[in-house]
């Protein structure tokens, strides 16, 4: 699919001119980051003998990249060619020096997850992970919107946003504890004043619901750097339509291992459903390239999708790419990258119809975009009749935000031209249509 670039005045002009001269900025947020390095690296550096003693009787923390994966990406940050605009020695050395304060600081990561394998070791290994229940749809689909009404299903238990960043049980319980210290609304209120204005149109911050998982996934992985390294780099990394030559380890090892640690924490802090039955775990994301690799851990999973035709999905989400969070202090990404992005998008929807139209035995559910809108009960009942359970009762929530937009760019804005790509994926169209066939 060609990429008729440059991209349109009106994206090119988008980004006001900086108050502070960009010289100015990059030489403060150098010093800056090698004060924090100072300050933080001794605390990483004192774990890391502990850290190894551990090691000796406990396997690596999933949630810890390994060796081979950080001197993966550090090749990249120093040898990438990166296209126009680019990134120049400066940028590199910060890239760098981050990624060296992330592996100093592993042990802190570390150890607080192996806290949970020594103290609650026989607790983890009671609460095993049965039938579990998996939503994976592609970015922008509207699976967040449902993924925060199953949340509300007292036989499931799914992990918090809060609980996706810090994922150690120790650390729920002690703030368990501490909660009538805490106002969760005003927590929430909080941390959605924080995000960007344009951002929060585009994403429900909810840190008491479940949400996107691998996106926390991808930062433990450090994705996040490849993204600043151009679409080659990009394309490679952030590959969750399907296994590329560098993330087999991640998505077929690493990312099982941690979907089953972080089950087996979520379901002993929750502990039975109202009944007294088990509850079944749910997690919801992009993870598609994982899927094959969790239904031959777990055969008895149900996996659900929402399905949303792909050229109002695409255009959702390649802004939704533009105010994704700045890592590094190297400003968003550009917009020619993120347009070069469009054909990992056909790549996914192709590799998701696959997925979820196979008939070999998997438990799959398809729900669509203009039903889980106009009737989400209904969307509810298919789940569930399909799935197993029982639906829980219904409690309308309005979405936070139906647009208009801040950040809205056609996709004829980013040089994309939307009728090949229509001509590419009219079979997904189609199957996105109610009146379509599921399995």
């Amino acid at each position: 699919m060609s990429l008729p670039l440059p991209l349109s005045d009106s994206v090119r002009a988008e980004d006001p001119a900086p108050s502070v001269p960009r010289g100015v900025r990059r030489v403060v947020a150098v010093v800056v980051q090698h004060l924090v390095a100072a300050l933080s690296a001794p605390v990483g550096l004192v774990l890391w003998p502990l850290y190894l003693l551990f090691r000796l009787f406990l396997p690596r923390p999933p949630l810890l990249a390994p060796p081979g994966r950080f001197r993966h990406i550090a090749r990249l940050i120093a040898t990438e060619p990166v296209p126009p605009p680019g990134i120049d020695r400066l940028d590199r050395y910060r890239l760098l020096l981050d990624l060296a304060l992330t592996f100093t600081l592993a042990p802190v990561q570390g150890l607080a997850w192996m806290v949970d394998e020594v103290l609650f070791a026989r607790e983890l290994r009671r609460n095993e992970v049965k039938r579990p229940l998996l939503e994976i749809s592609a970015w922008r689909s509207g699976s967040t919107r449902l993924a925060h009404t199953l949340h509300d299903d007292p036989a499931l238990a799914a992990p918090g946003l809060l609980q996706m960043v810090l994922p150690y049980l120790w650390v729920w319980r002690l703030a368990r504890l501490l909660l009538g210290w805490v106002n969760p609304e005003g927590v929430t209120r909080r941390m959605r004043a924080a995000a960007p204005p344009a951002f929060a149109e585009r994403h429900e911050i909810d840190p008491w619901r479940t949400d996107t998982y691998d996106v926390l996934f991808y930062r433990h992985q450090l994705v996040p750097y490849a993204l600043m390294l151009g679409p080659r780099a990009a394309l490679e990394e952030f590959s969750h339509r399907g296994i590329t030559a560098s993330t087999r380890q991640m998505w077929e090892e690493d990312f099982v291992r941690m979907v089953e640690g972080l089950a087996r924490r979520t379901l002993a802090y929750r502990g039975p459903a109202p009944d007294g039955a088990p509850r079944r775990f749910f997690l919801k994301g992009h993870f598609l390239a994982a899927a094959p690799a969790l239904a031959a851990r777990w055969p008895d999973a149900a996996f659900v999708t929402v399905i949303r035709p792909p050229l109002a999905r695409m255009r959702s989400n390649l802004n939704y790419l533009r105010l994704s969070p700045d890592f590094f202090g190297l400003g968003p990404s550009p917009w020619p990258w993120i347009a070069a992005m469009a054909p990992a998008e056909v790549a996914y929807n192709r590799a998701e119809m696959d997925w979820f139209t196979r008939d070999d035995g998997v438990t799959r559910c398809v729900v669509r975009f203009d039903e889980l809108v106009r009737d989400l009960p209904a969307s509810l009942r298919r789940i569930y009749a399909i799935c197993g359970g029982t639906p829980p009762p219904y409690h309308p929530r309005e979405p936070a935000h139906r647009g208009p937009y801040q950040m809205d760019h056609t996709l004829a804005d980013l040089g994309i031209d939307a009728a090949v790509l229509a001509a590419e994926l009219a079979d997904y169209t189609a199957w996105c249509r109610e009146d379509a066939v599921t399995p």
